[in-house]
């Protein structure tokens, strides 16, 4: 089945994402709201890992009576559905990613972009030493400058 949880996105959510979205709401023991489908669409169909208040935004454009505390909501039912990913930065607002099958991450210093870095050689990383841990995933994250952001540094 190919859908935005397992491969690279392409702007657009088919219905076999949608309707697998569903079916794992129903299997968590959670409603399908319009709002949460809304959210998820939102976050599958984006390539740029937004914040809440991102996601928002794109929602109101759907539903325009959307509070802030239920896409917020929504957000934490997704996560807890295994349906996104929540990636935390220090010191950054929580980016969103309906991608979460192993993937990693190019993060802009500059301007906070997150890009998704699809990498079979770095799938097959394992610590030398886990001390201890029961490791169950690993992302990586480079950091660095945009093209964006480089090509303006270029010039200034």
């Amino acid at each position: 089945m190919s859908d935005a949880t397992e491969t690279e996105r392409d702007g657009t959510v088919d219905e076999a994402a949608e309707d697998r979205c569903v079916r794992t709401l129903r299997d968590q023991g959670l409603r399908p709201t319009r709002p949460r489908i809304a959210v998820y669409r939102v976050l599958a169909e984006a390539d740029d890992h937004p914040t809440a208040g991102e996601v928002e935004r794109r929602v109101r454009d759907q539903l325009p009576d959307v509070s802030t505390a239920t896409v917020y909501n929504c957000l934490d039912a997704l996560q807890s559905a295994g349906l996104v990913g929540v990636m935390n930065e220090v010191h950054r607002a929580a980016r969103y990613d309906a991608v979460t099958g192993q993937h990693h991450h190019l993060v802009c210093r500059s301007c906070g972009q997150v890009t998704d870095l699809h990498d079979p050689d770095l799938d097959l990383l394992a610590p030398t030493d886990d001390r201890g841990f029961e490791i169950s995933d690993h992302s990586v994250h480079f950091y660095g400058l945009c093209p964006g952001c480089a090509s303006q540094q270029e010039t200034a």
